[in-house]
């Protein structure tokens, strides 16, 4: 899956998507505390430290394997003096006081997508952002069949 979806980071993610968050650039450039949940093997997280030296980052998912790959690449990619990897549970990750929570392509295949948002909403600061990058749908906007929906509104 990380090699799949790497492409896609490495071309939109800070040329696109992150600049589409009102202020989330300045904050990253200026010092940020980022939290990456569900990072997998850590890409999203390390283009991000790449991007914005001044930040600090910390990537959580619940997979060893997963953690101990994004720790070396990591260290590969010269940011390990920004970037912490920590084995946790989308729902149960330390923390608070975070100004950007991110899940790229996660949220879908949790259990409890509503606990996971709601205990992001928890570790973020007071005016935290939260963003949320999912596979595309092929269904209009408003007809999402997601049995949650109205929870997540």
């Amino acid at each position: 899956m990380a090699r799949f979806f790497r492409t896609g980071y490495r071309s939109d993610l800070a040329e696109s998507w992150l600049p589409a968050l009102d202020g989330v650039v300045a904050r990253l450039t200026y010092g940020a505390r980022v939290a990456d949940i569900g990072c997998g093997h850590g890409h999203s997280t390390i283009m991000m430290a790449e991007a914005f030296a001044g930040s600090s980052f910390v990537g959580y998912d619940f997979h060893h394997g997963s953690i101990k790959a994004a720790t070396q690449h990591a260290q590969r990619h010269g940011v390990a003096d920004r970037v912490t990897f920590e084995v946790a549970m989308a729902k149960g990750y330390g923390g608070r006081g975070f100004d950007l929570i991110t899940f790229f392509d996660t949220l879908h295949d949790l259990g409890d997508p509503v606990g996971t948002v709601r205990q992001a909403r928890r570790a973020l600061d007071d005016d935290g952002v939260l963003m949320l990058v999912e596979p595309q749908r092929r269904r209009p906007a408003g007809r999402q069949s997601h049995p949650r929906r109205p929870a997540l509104q």
